[in-house]
């Protein structure tokens, strides 16, 4: 059996981590005649999973290149998702200094009085 110490020195957590998963339900305990909680060592590994020596290698786990993975695509995202904001703020910018180009009117072609051809023939003028 395990004093509250050594079983936080045993799954590398702390003494606060102990007392708050027996007061939880999620860790079996019993008392000692003094009155001190015992943990049975089996019941603390199945909490807190005993460390492998061989398995403590975290950076050679499949796991590991995983998240690496997914951080690296994260990373890439952002940076897209950044220029690409700032490609915009550059836009917005300058079309907010553009001066307001107004379409020109249309011109209307000079009305002249339209000339039959029948006063000409008649007065001779052109």
């Amino acid at each position: 059996m395990l004093t509250i110490t050594q079983a936080a020195e045993r799954a590398k957590v702390s003494r606060a981590a102990i007392h708050k998963a027996i007061k939880a339900g999620r860790l079996s305990w019993t008392k000692d005649d003094k009155n001190h909680y015992l943990i049975d060592p089996s019941e603390l590994d199945r909490l807190y999973q005993p460390v492998d020596a061989k398995n403590t290698n975290i950076v050679d786990s499949v796991e590991y290149r995983l998240l690496a993975q997914k951080l690296e695509f994260t990373e890439r995202l952002l940076w897209q998702t950044e220029n690409e904001r700032d490609r915009l703020v550059q836009v917005v910018a300058l079309l907010g200094h553009q001066p307001e180009i107004k379409p020109e009117p249309e011109q209307q072609p000079e009305s002249r009085p339209v000339k039959s051809l029948l006063w000409a023939k008649l007065f001779g003028r052109h």
